[in-house]
């Protein structure tokens, strides 16, 4: 057992050796048990200082069944002398090492900590921000760099050219702006560019924002227009005073953005129907009479439905259910809302009425349109509507609305049906 552990401390002796003096990390790379083991504080070798050894501390213990756990201490003196050098530091590390055949180990995990003071050549921060670069390139499909020092503005014209599926070559950010405004954004998030406006740039970088995303849509012949999340970093010099560099970034997310708006339509929509479901319907009205005194609540059955499925049977009362909703949706403005209640009922609200005429004008145009013959097979069937509709005016209490427009239906029903009631608080 001893024997094991001395071998155990040489092993580690020689990588700290190859390591600090000899600035190599050959010995350790090459006798690691995986590629994916554990580091920490373990760095290129490419510092100024120049090591020896003046003295050293190793304790071992057994972790497990050939499992060995390495402790290090090591003090190195540096005999490059510099303006920016130290002449002593103390290093820490833990070794975890695995006991292989034939007398040799592997390293399970490297833990080095005291290197953080370490001197790198300037050449090495220019293989960092390459390094850095890369990472962007493999991270975004395209980035501008505008240099606002040395005024230059770079970035990779093929790989715009996939992306905005244009040839422009672009000679200024300034040019490239205006055409990005002009030529390439969805109008309605054309705003999203007022983020380069000088005033507002300034007072961001005051309150450290630096980092900045919107999520945009581009025209693109195939589809219409396509998403990309879009990145801007600002860059600043050390004292923040003024801008040195911005990137502009763009990542292709159509597909993924797609698929969570399709997630979220579907969320908020009745299957059969393709109007909004009751929960969702429910949710725009309650918003809306929250913040106006204003509408229209309308709740909408099929007289009879159940007769339609005794004749016909459910498939074609169902046929019957999306006729009536896509009916209903034609007869309503955009800005207002249509949803399936539930059954053979749906819910309406239209905004902007608070005159009881009116609202009887539209309510029965509505109820016309909703009367056909539907005929199968030599049966014939009449089908019809009737609705309970209530203005909103003062009372912005959805379950008060929601009971009044039911009663009117009832009543409307009780009428001999094809018909409405409409009562107001206003």
């Amino acid at each position: 057992m001893e024997r094991v552990k001395e071998l155990a401390v040489d092993f580690v002796k020689q990588g700290c050796r190859e390591y600090f003096v000899n600035k190599s990390s050959d010995f350790i790379m090459n006798n690691c048990e995986s590629y994916d083991i554990a580091l920490s504080g373990f760095r290129n070798t490419d510092w100024i200082e120049q090591f020896k050894i003046i003295s050293e501390f190793y304790h071992v213990d057994k972790l497990a069944d050939n499992v060995y756990y390495i402790y290090a201490k090591l003090s190195l003196e540096n005999s490059f002398k510099s303006a920016n050098a130290r002449d002593k530091y103390l290093i820490e590390g833990t070794f975890v090492c695995k006991y292989t055949e034939n007398d040799t180990f592997k390293f399970s995990g490297i833990q080095i900590s005291g290197t953080e003071n370490f001197n790198f050549e300037e050449r090495d921060k220019d293989s960092s921000n390459l390094i850095y670069k890369k990472v962007l390139e493999y991270s975004y499909d395209v980035i501008f760099e505008y240099d606002m020092l040395n005024n230059t503005f770079t970035y990779d014209p093929d790989k715009y050219r996939k992306l905005f599926e244009t040839d422009t070559h672009f000679v200024s950010a300034d040019q490239w702006f205006w055409h990005m405004v002009t030529e390439c954004l969805h109008p309605e998030d054309s705003e999203y560019m007022d983020i380069f406006r000088s005033a507002d740039v300034h007072k961001r970088l005051k309150n450290n924002q630096n980092v900045l995303q919107h999520e945009i849509r581009i025209k693109n012949r195939e589809k219409g227009y396509i998403w990309l999340k879009m990145t801007i970093i600002f860059m600043t010099d050390p004292e923040k005073n003024r801008l040195t560099r911005v990137f502009v970034m763009f990542k292709d997310i159509d597909e993924e953005k797609r698929k969570d708006l399709d997630y979220i339509t579907r969320a908020r929509t009745d299957e059969l129907t393709g109007l909004y479901n009751k929960e969702y319907a429910e949710h725009l009205i309650k918003r809306h009479i929250r913040q106006n005194n204003n509408g229209l609540f309308i709740i909408v059955d099929i007289d009879n439905f159940k007769s339609v499925n005794d004749m016909f049977g459910h498939i074609t009362g169902n046929e019957l259910l999306k006729k009536v909703a896509n009916s209903l949706k034609n007869s309503m403005d955009p800005n207002d809302y249509s949803g399936r209640f539930g059954g053979d009922e749906f819910i309406l609200f239209i905004k902007n009425i608070s005159d009881i005429k009116i609202a009887k004008e539209k309510l029965a145009t509505i109820i016309e349109k909703l009367h056909f013959t539907h005929s199968e097979e030599f049966a014939f069937k009449e089908i019809m509507c009737s609705a309970g509709g209530v203005i909103v005016g003062n009372e912005n209490d959805y379950e008060k609305l929601l009971k009044e427009a039911g009663k009117n239906l009832s009543d409307a029903k009780k009428a001999g049906k094809y018909t409405y009631i409409i009562t107001s608080y206003v």
